[in-house]
């Protein structure tokens, strides 16, 4: 599987033999939150805690995916209908 916005770098005709995937980032996150939504925002807070340089908060993180349109197909099938919403559900693991 590839994960990709890019589709047209990636042909069918040429990707066929491989048997590989290509997925947009909203499906795979939409599949990830599917398969089990709360090891998904663990690991995306954990990913916030692991960056160091610039830190930044899951406000600042969660607003970033916002801007770029991750789950702007999905994300009220999970109760994350903003990137404020992201928030309130990474706030509840902590």
């Amino acid at each position: 599987m590839i994960v990709t916005e890019n589709r047209k770098d990636f042909p069918v005709s040429i990707i066929k033999p491989f048997d590989v995937e290509i997925i947009n980032a909203d499906d795979f996150i939409y599949s990830l939150l599917s398969a089990d939504k709360t090891k998904v925002l663990k690991a995306f807070d954990t990913l916030v805690k692991a960056l160091k340089n610039p830190p930044l908060s899951k406000d600042q993180v969660s607003e970033t995916l916002s801007k770029i349109g991750l789950l702007k197909n999905y994300a009220g099938d999970f109760g994350i209908n903003s990137s404020f919403g992201l928030i309130a559900e990474l706030n509840c693991l902590d």
